[in-house]
């Protein structure tokens, strides 16, 4: 019985790092939609498999799920952090995370219980995942692509695109000389149109050097 979910969790281990490096670069939507759908379309085939009686076939439903799970942990927490601006994101996003996990989450045994004592169906939780994955994709296709609007910029200069006046800040200003090292090494920005935040590094980085 552990065996199943060890080799699920490892392998979400590994692709969890990589998905969201991933998303940097093609953007949080398409690994959200890719998630949710496979969950709305391959959830029900999965869980008949993992009820066929063969351990093998059992393990390897199960990390396909655990894999359409970490499609979607590895960008959302990202996605949802980025819809907030910095002065209210933590409050905004655990406020809604975790209210939300509360009441879905929470509530997700007692419902997959109901689901098969009232239907006779012991695949019967399927549909309530299914249910899940396309009101999500719903959402997330009216959600803005954080990470296009963003730009694949390091951190800093992403909570200074937020909120500019972050820059004023001695502290944070330390911090983004030791990151970028020299004004040239941030320059390399040159070659395309700057954002907000990289144009208040430039100025910032050539006041610091004087």
């Amino acid at each position: 019985a552990s065996i199943s979910p060890t080799l699920t969790l490892l392998a979400a281990m590994v692709l969890i790092p990589i998905l969201g490096a991933l998303s940097d670069r093609v953007g949080r939507k398409p690994l959200l939609m890719v998630s949710c759908v496979g969950f709305a379309l391959l959830t029900y085939p999965l869980l008949l498999l993992m009820n066929q009686g063969n351990l093998l076939v059992a393990i390897l439903g199960h990390i396909a799920l655990g894999v359409l799970l970490a499609i979607f942990i590895s960008t959302s927490v990202a996605a949802l952090t980025e819809l907030f601006p910095t002065r209210v994101r933590y409050g905004g996003f655990s406020i809604g995370y975790n209210i939300s996990v509360a009441i879905f989450g929470g509530s997700a045994p007692y419902i997959a219980v109901y689901l098969i004592d009232a239907t006779g169906n012991p695949l019967s939780p399927a549909f309530y995942v299914i249910f899940g994955a396309v009101a999500t994709l719903l959402t997330v296709l009216t959600i803005k692509e954080t990470a296009e609007a963003l730009g694949n910029t390091p951190a800093v200069c992403r909570s200074a695109y937020v909120c500019p006046e972050i820059i004023n800040n001695f502290e944070t200003g330390q911090c983004i000389k030791k990151y970028f090292g020299s004004l040239n090494e941030l320059t390399r920005y040159r070659g395309r149109k700057l954002h907000p935040a990289e144009k208040s590094l430039l100025r910032f980085m050539k006041q610091a050097t004087g």
